[in-house]
């Protein structure tokens, strides 16, 4: 797993132009397969291997991420989030939770803070 550590606003920048991409990539292969039945019979041939390639992009499987700085639980979602993202935004706070995470993180930051 990567971690990209960085201030609110340039990490919503660079979430959004990713997110841009995804959209952009979605729209140019249904202008590409609209413009033919050859086009159309390529885009089939390649249609499942990119959804698995893409699926890791995809946010509802991971509903959100948590907010670091509070004292407490937060799960930033996206603002058009699905059913599905909002379940697992909730799966993810009460997992959090159950591990204790917000006294890990305290501890964590304690350790760190006396070497």
């Amino acid at each position: 797993m990567n971690v990209v550590v960085c201030d609110g606003f340039t990490g919503n920048i660079i979430l959004k132009f990713g997110e841009g991409v995804l959209t952009l990539l979605k729209y140019k292969f249904k202008e590409f397969a609209g413009k033919g039945l050859l086009n159309k019979l390529k885009i089939g041939l390649v249609k499942s291997s990119m959804k698995e390639i893409l699926k890791d992009f995809d946010y509802e499987p991971h509903g959100g991420a948590p907010l670091l700085g509070v004292n407490g639980i937060s799960i930033i979602g996206h603002g058009r989030s699905s059913e599905l993202a909002i379940k697992n935004m909730v799966l993810k706070a009460n997992e959090m939770y159950q591990k204790n995470l917000i006294k890990k993180f305290e501890d964590d930051i304690k350790e760190f803070s006396n070497l």
